[in-house]
């Protein structure tokens, strides 16, 4: 698994979600005018400067000539100015900040999402096909040429791209990588994704039913260990190895763990000492 991060981003002081759904249901056509425009604002499921083919041609030149690759750097800041309105101001730094905002941000995401939010298809191991022929990952997305609203309140945003995810492009200027930024317009959405946020922060240890999986399965690929080794004691440390192994790549770390290590804090508190245990005395 790739180092990957979580965000649950709550606007404090907000409707919830179902006070907004009734709002949509209802007549107030300048509410649903103005929550659409804040959330396309907010993210797109498209290009920002033209189609994906458009896109691909300025970022991968047929003639092979190099280009820039934002997702192997830091992202660069926007041009200061001292003016108050840079939007109107004539001078030269507010013109810098100006082609910054409509030429290099809207360009450098697009280089981004292209290179890192494309979703490809493939069949082969660990590939997105299953038996049945259908994309695990659920693309190709489905296309919107306009946000709609329906007569339960669901909003549709608007997406014109059906290879990528919903971005926000602030977010994919900062972070420079793969990202997929939705709106929980339902309180089971706001409630499931805290959870799932919740358990990738704590990340709890392996559970029952997977240890007994990872040893059942060690087994069924060693089933000739206990020929193949010199001793049952050689062989009995083999499959130890093997398990130990198995279990650890299902371990994941959360992020307050390895913040833990990092800092040089310990990792667990407790009011006893322990001896400790080190797997080479077993393995050797």
């Amino acid at each position: 698994m790739t180092l990957h991060l979580h965000i649950l981003i709550w606007i404090s002081g907000y409707w919830s979600p179902q006070r907004i759904r009734e709002k949509l249901c209802g007549e107030d056509n300048d509410f649903k005018r103005e929550l659409i425009e804040y959330l396309e604002s907010c993210q797109t499921g498209s290009f920002l400067t033209g189609t994906i083919d458009q896109v691909k041609e300025r970022v991968m030149p047929l003639d092979g000539s190099p280009s820039y690759d934002p997702t192997v750097a830091l992202p660069r800041a926007p041009p200061k100015t001292a003016c108050n309105d840079f939007t109107t101001c004539d001078c030269e730094l507010c013109g810098a900040v100006r082609h910054w905002v409509n030429v290099t941000f809207p360009s450098t995401v697009d280089n981004i999402v292209y290179r890192s939010n494309r979703h490809k298809c493939f069949m082969q191991k660990d590939g997105c096909i299953n038996k049945d022929g259908v994309c695990t990952a659920r693309f190709p997305r489905p296309i919107f040429q306009e946000t709609v609203v329906d007569k339960d309140g669901r909003i549709a945003l608007k997406k014109l791209e059906s290879s990528i995810n919903t971005i926000s492009p602030v977010i994919s200027y900062g972070f420079a990588c793969n990202t997929d930024a939705t709106s929980l317009s339902s309180g089971t959405a706001v409630a499931a994704t805290a959870g799932y946020v919740t358990d990738y922060l704590v990340k709890m240890g392996v559970k029952t039913h997977q240890i007994f999986s990872s040893v059942y399965d060690v087994f069924e690929r060693n089933p000739d260990v206990w020929t193949e080794s010199k001793s049952r004691s050689d062989a009995a440390r083999r499959l130890i190895l093997k398990m130990a192994n198995s279990l650890t790549s299902k371990m994941e770390i959360g992020g307050p763990m390895a913040a833990m290590y990092l800092i040089g804090n310990p990792d667990h508190y407790s009011s006893h000492s322990f001896v400790s245990f080190y797997w080479k005395s077993v393995t050797t």
